[in-house]
């Protein structure tokens, strides 16, 4: 599939990508349970399968309406919910709204082609944590979410201290510094 971006329109984000994870091990190893709203089928379809790839469960449904009756039915069901702006029956920001009246104790993202500044601020007011705007590059989408879910320090693998040296040889006819008085 290479490096297909979601839509095709000019791209900024709230963090700019520190590389290009294309071919390689997302920054993440973090699995992730992801929940994308998404009134165009072939961008859902490609977040589905860029997010599988790196072994996140991905839901993706067509309308913020499925998305919050999703959420609803188990809030703790989604680390995350990632939104377009744009979509029938309740858009991006009427979903967020009912998130945080839903106190949802997941992130949130917004993927949008464009917004006003009055939308702008208004998810600005509600606290999402991440805007990014659309094309959305896989790279871009696995580096927010690195951004957003950091590794867990506890989940980093042990580190195995070196094996033990032998106790030195004692020299014959030395006594032990513990039978000194």
């Amino acid at each position: 599939m290479g490096n297909m971006p979601f839509p095709r329109h000019p791209s900024t984000s709230a963090a700019a990508p520190r590389g290009d994870h294309e071919g390689g091990s997302p920054p993440s190893r973090k699995i992730l349970r992801i929940l994308y709203a998404e009134d165009m089928a072939e961008l859902r379809d490609v977040a589905r399968i860029a997010l599988a790839r790196d072994g996140h469960a991905v839901e993706c449904v067509e309308d913020g309406a499925i998305a919050l009756q999703q959420v609803t039915a188990d809030l703790k069901a989604f680390d995350i919910v990632i939104t377009d702006h744009h979509m029938p029956k309740v858009n991006g920001l009427e979903l967020v709204t009912q998130l945080r009246a839903l106190n949802y104790p997941g992130k949130v993202m917004i993927f949008s082609s464009e917004l006003s500044r009055e939308i702008h601020a208004s998810y600005q007011r509600l606290n999402v944590d991440r805007m990014v705007f659309k094309p959305v590059f896989p790279s871009t989408l696995r580096q927010v979410l690195a951004d957003l879910f950091p590794p867990d320090p506890d989940d980093a693998p042990i580190q195995q201290p070196p094996p033990a040296s032998p106790p030195a040889p004692r020299s014959a006819g030395s006594g032990s510094a513990d039978s000194a008085s």
